[in-house]
């Protein structure tokens, strides 16, 4: 399993080196706890042109394809692609490349009422197996098709049940293994590329101190802040609290709860 194999690594390269490796309250696997936590519904803006022009904002990026089966530029130059085939007026197959070695694919169905739209993501597992991940959302505005304002209907959905994190002679891994996302970055040192088999073009990470056991980093997509995240160990090192906001609304900040087992 990849957690328990990144951890042995990290001790084994320590005792290697003969040095007295002593891990940090940060190390190991942490599992979400749903009723301590609060994360605000995802929403999804979707806009259909008379010629025939999605524009797609999904908080973090925004970006314009055609369902003509060609690719189309989503991250402003750092090598993010997607294109669209439209199957039925009610569904929509999509196809992102990503930094890993394949591209990810979602199908976007539009429920016979036109009131939900569920995503269907396949994400690419470590071994190179696939897994369906589904995403429902609920109809805000629009009247019919594809085009208006939809909120997801089950928020922790979209984020992974467990993390792990390891900081190490100011090195810090963070690893989302449902989303297949890790990132490693220093200390109070430049943003470094957030990489994984499902994870689109663009995404950096930074990280700088603010206590012993409180960090705070900072993720940009194509140099544009989307988000900012505080991380704090409980003194028992028993609970990771991750606190989170965009910048263009810092007073709505979300609280995930992790605890350690």
């Amino acid at each position: 399993m990849k957690v328990k194999s990144s951890l042995l690594l990290l001790l084994c390269v320590a005792a290697v080196a003969g040095c007295h490796f002593t891990p940090s309250p940060w190390d190991g696997q942490w599992t979400l706890h749903e009723p301590k936590s609060h994360f605000t519904a995802p929403t999804l803006s979707i806009a259909l042109s008379p010629d025939g022009v999605y524009h797609v904002d999904d908080g973090a990026i925004d970006y314009l394809f055609r369902c003509d089966g060609n690719p189309y530029p989503t991250t402003n130059g750092t090598g993010g692609f997607i294109s669209c085939t439209e199957n039925d007026p009610k569904i929509l197959v999509l196809k992102r490349n990503t930094n890993g070695p394949d591209s990810t694919n979602s199908r976007w169905e539009l429920s016979d009422d036109g009131k939900t739209l569920t995503s269907i993501d396949r994400l690419i597992q470590i071994g190179g197996s696939t897994k369906d991940k589904q995403l429902v959302y609920a109809r805000e505005s629009g009247t019919s098709g594809f085009s208006g304002r939809w909120k997801a209907t089950r928020p922790f959905d979209f984020r992974s049940k467990t993390v792990v994190l390891i900081l190490n002679y100011n090195a810090f891994h963070f690893e989302d293994q449902e989303w297949g996302q890790f990132s490693d970055s220093r200390l109070d040192e430049p943003p470094t590329p957030i990489r994984g088999a499902n994870q689109p073009f663009g995404f950096s990470r930074s990280v700088k101190t603010l206590g012993p056991r409180q960090l705070q980093t900072e993720d940009t997509c194509a140099g544009r802040v989307i988000r900012r995240t505080t991380w704090k160990v409980s003194d028992d090192g028993k609970t990771l609290y991750e606190e989170s906001w965009v910048p263009k609304n810092s007073a709505q900040k979300d609280l995930l709860v992790y605890e350690r087992y």
